[in-house]
């Protein structure tokens, strides 16, 4: 009998359909159907060829389930709750083990999972940055913020406030930083997933193939350095094979896990380093098993974000981690992860197939056609079998796809692809969109405008790019200045943000104010591992006196704040700082403070399809409390710079 790994996850919605997506470890007949009352008939079905497959292991079966409504243009009720049932061979939801106990994916009261279609969206959330492992200043675990989201579709499940999309913009993941304990635990699950240990190319110094398997813990960073394209300060344990990255989703995720490895289980994997009295794990003891602990508590509450992503609309965008810190960050990066044949371009497709298979299928399930899933299942289905005529071509189609998507509505979305298709100029920063990137961002802005000009309802464009358009401009200051001192410094201070190539940042908020479309704006964004909100006073004097008002929403992380040194250096900043061409918010509780360190999600609540306002959820670790920062979006109360 095949069984549920991971899912099922509410995904794109449009009025004539909705993806369900969710993963088996055997090949299966799935259905779905779709009801507005549990007891009426079906108002949508999934089967035949609105299911779609993509085997990316032995043991490792995608699925994609277009609803769509009984006749051919036909559209789904809108504003309405409607309940949804999946069928494993026959086995519902409820035999399935799922609709009930503990761990359910239905929240009280509900029998089954649901979702809404909304006319316009009134209620969204928004977050990024999410690691297992993090600590609090005490070494205790950090609060996961996706445990507030989960309760604010809990409170409002059967409300007209109920939340109906859930964006998450980049950092979904953390590959490149990955827990002692819980790296032996994903290599195990991946290689049942993918039916054995991957072999990956050798290092570009020459010798023989990867095995990542074989690598003793918290020594990948060894074999994962600066030459073959990797930078990271904590890549020690870096995800490597495919199966590895699948794991880390599905254990994060809420689905198939296992435990982290003891302290006697995990020591003859560590490697060592010679004493006076002998060898030694380079690890000590009590850091692992703290560590150890951290994580524990992080998977023991992934339930709640299974739950909660089988009963919203998540649409998401990768930042770096998703493949490893810096990931293009500088030209020399770009080209080590894509030279043919290297151990870099393999991991780096590892990452992107995992994605795929996660994230980017069901964002925009029409851009990827059946030479796309093809290339891949010929290559992962059974990687024994595979050659490297095969491998080349599953990297070529995940290497040169561009991942930037839309969704049409009200509001509208436009996710960008800051990775991918970046520029590199000398004596300039990273363009994070490239020629070819605006072009399509142009086409895209294009069709919207010829979609809702005529329109007389007022609309809100989201854009989600995972770095801040509008960042905290004091520490970017900062940064270019370290950047500009220091040769080879822009991977120690993540030299990347949008502001890094004036350039690219004016050519952004060029095409941004040209819309005629939209009133206003929202900047959704993560990566900073810290929340504000803000607007960019000088867009109409690049533009038109009638160009949109652009505000940032900027939520990060929801379990990844940063460190007590650079919170009160990050307060600092903010308290002796004014930057005029920025203009940050004030929330309702803060009377001078605009940025907030604490782990964080976002409520965004709008009016009429125009913003209206945004709560930050925070949890306080130093006095375990819950607290709240209120922006008005519609009368904003604003810092004035010095």
């Amino acid at each position: 009998m095949s069984n549920i790994i991971g899912g099922p996850a509410v995904r794109r919605i449009e009025p004539g359909a909705v993806y369900i997506w969710l993963a088996l470890d055997q090949e299966a007949q799935v259905e779905a159907k779709a009801f507005k009352t549990l007891s009426g008939e079906s108002v949508a079905e999934a089967a035949g060829t609105k299911v779609i497959k993509a085997q990316l292991g032995e043991s490792l079966f995608f699925y994609l389930l277009k609803l769509t409504p009984p006749s051919e243009n036909g559209k789904l009720p809108t504003d309405a709750k409607l309940y949804y049932n999946i069928y494993i061979d026959g086995a519902d939801l409820a035999e399935l083990g799922l609709t009930d106990g503990a761990h359910a994916i239905t929240y009280p009261g509900q029998r089954l999972p649901s979702f809404v279609i909304p006319t316009q969206h009134k209620h969204i959330i928004e977050g990024s940055c999410r690691k297992p492992h993090p600590k609090n200043k005490d070494g205790s675990a950090q609060r996961d913020q996706l445990i507030r989201a989960d309760r604010v579709l809990a409170d409002n499940i059967t409300k007209a406030s109920r939340p109906t999309m859930l964006c998450l913009t980049g950092d979904q993941i953390y590959a490149d930083d990955v827990a002692t304990s819980l790296l032996p635990a994903l290599t195990e699950t991946g290689s049942e997933l993918v039916g054995g240990f991957e072999i990956m190319p050798p290092k570009q110094s020459g010798g023989s193939p990867t095995h990542p398997n074989r690598i003793k813990l918290e020594n990948r960073s060894k074999v994962l350095n600066k030459n073959e394209g990797f930078t990271s300060k904590h890549g020690k344990n870096h995800l490597m094979s495919l199966g590895e990255y699948a794991a880390m989703y599905l254990a994060v995720w809420g689905g198939k896990s296992k435990a982290p490895l003891s302290w006697d289980e995990a020591k003859p994997k560590i490697a060592s380093k010679i004493k006076s009295n002998g060898p030694k794990p380079v690890i000590k003891e009590k850091d692992y098993n703290e560590e150890r602990e951290r994580v524990e508590e992080f998977l023991s509450n992934t339930w709640r974000t299974r739950r909660l992503m089988a009963n919203i609309s998540t649409q998401t965008m990768f930042d770096d981690h998703e493949i490893t810190d810096d990931w293009n960050l500088n030209e020399d990066i770009d080209k080590a992860l894509r030279k043919a044949g290297s151990l870099g371009r393999r991991l780096t497709a590892n990452g992107l197939a995992a994605y795929w298979a996660f994230q980017g299928w069901g964002n925009d399930p029409d851009s990827f056609d059946k030479k796309f899933i093809k290339a891949l299942e010929e290559h992962y289905a059974d990687q024994n079998k595979s050659n490297k005529t095969r491998a080349r071509a599953a990297e070529t189609e995940l290497h040169e796809q561009y991942w930037s998507y839309t969704v049409p509505g009200f509001p509208a979305m436009i996710a960008l692809d800051t990775r991918t298709s970046r520029s590199f100029i000398k004596g300039d920063g990273p363009r994070l969109l490239s020629p070819k990137g605006f072009d399509w961002l142009e086409i895209q802005l294009k069709a919207f405008g010829t979609l809702y000009n005529s329109s007389s309802n007022p609309q809100t464009l989201l854009v989600l790019s995972p770095a801040p358009v509008f960042g905290f401009r004091p520490l970017e200051v900062i940064q270019s200045k370290i950047t500009k001192w220091f040769k080879e410094s822009d991977t120690l201070v993540d030299a990347e943000y949008w502001t890094a190539s004036p350039t690219a940042y004016r050519a952004l908020l060029r095409a941004l104010g040209s819309v005629k479309f939209a009133e206003k704006i929202l900047l959704l964004s993560g990566d900073v591992h810290y929340s504000f909100a803000a607007i960019e006073p000088k867009v109409e004097s690049i533009v038109h006196s009638q160009a949109p008002t652009l505000i940032q929403i900027t939520s990060s992380a929801t379990c990844n704040h940063p460190s007590a040194t650079v919170e009160r250096v990050m307060d600092l900043i903010d308290r002796m700082s004014r930057i005029p061409d920025i203009t940050y918010l004030l929330s309702e509780e803060s009377s001078n403070k605009v940025v907030n360190g604490d782990n964080n999600i976002a409520s965004i609540r709008f009016k009429d399809a125009l913003p209206d306002e945004a709560e930050f959820y925070y949890y306080e670790p130093k006095n375990r409390r819950n607290y709240t920062w209120t922006y008005n979006l519609k009368k904003l109360k604003i810092r004035e710079p010095k």
